[in-house]
């Protein structure tokens, strides 16, 4: 390595002694969820606290990140937000098929925590399900635990659902914009925990570049970019009618739908562009 080199490090916190030992004034360190869910394996908590001080700059991803670490002494000036980055090029070309059946899509993991409310997920689409009975739930994602799988499977058994709600396990990334652009909606509904309130949901990302109205609830600093009845449909977290509400209100303003998704993918471009957030951590870095 030059003298003059910077050196970014991506969430691996083992790495950080080091390399704030070997290059404390040009490193800087990215961190995307609440360090108090990640700490290190290998050296002390109070430790790990004490090196943010030490770094050049540290890159989040939400307002709320940022406030963490300014309330744990790190500088203002050396905390930076960089928003999560889409690839527009993705959806290049992926046109909607008019002979899909109408379903609600979600993607992620099956696992028994519960980071993206998949449970909330399930109950508002059987409430929701009694009024759209054509519908159907699509779970996109690796089954990581069949036991929560079951749950579920029994939780909607009970509710005479079951039938409606389709658990693909994993599928290919290459036929995951098609999944999307061919739903009727996209949902998601995180709870009111911390790694939602110091985090910021990736996948809503492609979610909104895909041109489908979203449905998600009011957590961490979502609403920083999102507009509800605007760019998206914005629930309260863990409130099952209200989240249901939303989808019916998706479901039965299908011209809104279509000014709604427009304007989520507008705000995907431009707040999530990957160009732009990749210009400030440069300018950042070597200013």
């Amino acid at each position: 390595m030059k003298k003059e080199d910077k050196l970014l490090l991506y969430g691996a916190v083992e790495y950080l002694p080091f390399l704030v030992w070997f290059r404390r004034k040009q490193t800087c360190f990215e961190v995307t969820e609440c360090p108090d869910l990640f700490k290190p394996r290998t050296y002390p908590w109070r430790y790990y606290k004490r090196l943010w001080k030490q770094l050049n700059g540290v890159f989040v991803i939400s307002s709320n990140l940022k406030q963490y670490f300014v309330g744990y002494g790190v500088s203002p000036d050396k905390v930076h937000v960089i928003n999560m980055i889409v690839d527009p090029k993705r959806f290049e070309g992926v046109q909607r098929n008019p002979n899909v059946e109408k379903y609600i899509a979600y993607c992620g993991n099956v696992n028994k925590d519960s980071k993206d409310g998949v449970g909330d997920l399930i109950a508002s689409f059987v409430r929701y399900h009694e009024k759209y009975s054509d519908r159907k739930l699509y779970i996109i994602g690796p089954i990581v635990s069949q036991e929560q799988k079951q749950e579920y499977e029994e939780y909607l058994r009970l509710y005479k659902a079951l039938d409606s709600v389709v658990f693909t396990d994993s599928v290919s990334p290459t036929t995951i914009p098609q999944y999307f652009v061919d739903a009727e909606m996209l949902v998601l509904a995180r709870p009111d925990n911390i790694q939602a309130k110091y985090g910021f949901p990736t996948k809503l990302g492609e979610y909104l570049l895909s041109g489908r109205p979203v449905v998600l609830t009011d957590v961490g600093n979502i609403t920083d970019f999102l507009k509800d009845g605007v760019s998206a449909f914005i629930a309260k977290p863990g409130d099952i009618n209200c989240i249901s509400d939303k989808m019916m209100e998706v479901s039965a303003n299908l011209e809104k739908n279509d000014s709604v998704a427009i304007a989520g993918k507008e705000v995907a471009m431009k707040e999530f562009n990957s160009s732009t957030e990749v210009l400030k951590i440069i300018n950042l870095m070597y200013k």
